[in-house]
């Protein structure tokens, strides 16, 4: 953000929690209405979605059976009866939540929430997935078409070859709207076009990616990084700002990909290596200190890893932080990147 220094992932966190812990107080109080609260808190939550550890926040229900709400200020109501209006209100379902319809009541529909709570609410607020994805049925606020557009450094079909057999296959990222992202599943497909592995669509999943308002969970690179005759696909978890990034290794198996390593950074630990390391909150406030890879943005002839490397110094002068930028080849180790030599060394980004 222009004219503001970079906030780290983990720090946005904390202060989306802070936000929602306040906005409570004030309801608790009578200072805000229930319905600006339920509001705050479902913006707060669906951006902390966005950067869910080890992939994206995408329906929770199966596809054919996920259903959104479509406006705000939605009561949900235990079972009336002959009029559920008179029910007692369990919550308040909002704008581009989700659930499943259960049962069907005259005009009212039994729901059960992403968060597992059931309840009946009128059934003028909801409609399909598929019709809210194809733009039949309008979110108040949303618009889904503007979810699946790309910038050309975007990839959304990587090949190469799975299982060391010499024969290139190809994955493919299937693009699916969301509320504030646009979520991909993976299909991968063989030599002869034939589909091999179809990856989740729904639920939590490292194999589900995405790109956010919040930031992003995208592949990388997909080879064999260790020379076992697997591929591996690496995948960025980047922030919204220039801030400390996370990788997510998955290996393909033969029928799938196999988490090796979730949501770690890659901070040098030792001149040179740059370690898997957790994400945690030491390291989002220690990031301005050591250097870490950014990003992976593939391979150079030799197969090593090309990768940026980012670090933040302060000038003892003006007190300012300087960002500084270098790029260098890398040789994958189970417990790391051990840099080769440098394509750019490291200088002040200007």
């Amino acid at each position: 953000m222009a004219g503001h220094p970079p906030v780290a992932a983990g720090q946005e966190a904390v202060m989306r929690r802070a936000v929602i812990a306040w906005v409570v107080f004030l309801a608790l109080s009578g200072a805000v209405p229930r319905i600006a609260q339920a509001q705050a808190q479902a913006q707060a939550q669906a951006q902390d979605q966005a950067q869910v550890p080890g992939g994206c926040a995408g329906p929770v229900f199966p596809l054919d059976q996920s259903w959104v709400v479509l406006d705000d200020g939605n009561n949900l109501r235990e079972s009336g009866g002959a009029d559920y209006a008179k029910a007692r209100v369990l919550g308040v379902l909002n704008a581009w939540e989700e659930v499943t319809v259960l049962a069907r009541q005259a005009r009212w529909a039994r729901v059960r929430t992403a968060k597992g709570q059931e309840g009946w609410v009128n059934d003028r607020c909801l409609a399909p997935y598929a019709d809210v994805i194809r733009g039949t049925a309008v979110v108040k606020g949303y618009d889904p078409k503007d979810n699946c557009s790309y910038s050309p450094e975007w990839k959304t079909a990587f090949t190469a070859d799975l299982d060391g057999d010499g024969r290139a296959s190809t994955l493919k990222m299937v693009c699916r709207p969301w509320w504030g992202c646009s979520n991909h599943s993976v299909a991968v497909f063989g030599p002869d076009n034939a589909l091999r592995y179809q990856g989740p669509d729904h639920g939590p999943s490292p194999l589900i990616f995405c790109l956010c308002d919040a930031g992003g969970y995208w592949p990388e690179v997909l080879c064999d990084i260790d020379g076992d005759g697997k591929a591996e696909l690496i995948a960025e978890h980047s922030p919204s700002d220039v801030s400390l990034s996370t990788h997510t290794v998955l290996r393909w198996n033969g029928r799938g990909f196999t988490p090796l390593k979730q949501d770690v950074a890659l901070i040098e630990t030792s001149p040179g290596f740059f370690a898997y390391t957790p994400r945690s909150a030491d390291a989002a406030r220690d990031e301005r200190e050591p250097r870490w890879i950014m990003s992976v943005s593939g391979l150079d002839p030799k197969r090593n890893l090309i990768a940026s490397v980012y670090q933040y110094t302060r000038d003892a002068k003006t007190g300012d932080n300087d960002l500084h930028v270098g790029e260098g080849r890398f040789a994958a180790r189970d417990t790391g990147f051990q840099l080769i030599d440098w394509i750019k060394p490291m200088a002040v980004s200007r």
